[in-house]
């Protein structure tokens, strides 16, 4: 994960922990919910 965030940094992103995208996503972190977030970074 920390090679992602700094990658994301690096290219000017606003990066969000863990935890605080889990709340803008849904406020809870089910396994869908992780693999929404995994597929919007992907994108």
């Amino acid at each position: 994960m920390k090679t992602q965030e700094n990658i994301l940094d690096i290219l000017g992103f606003d990066v969000l922990s863990s935890s605080e995208m889990n709340e803008v996503r849904g406020g809870t972190k089910p396994k869908s919910r992780d693999k929404d977030v995994f597929d919007y970074d992907e994108e």
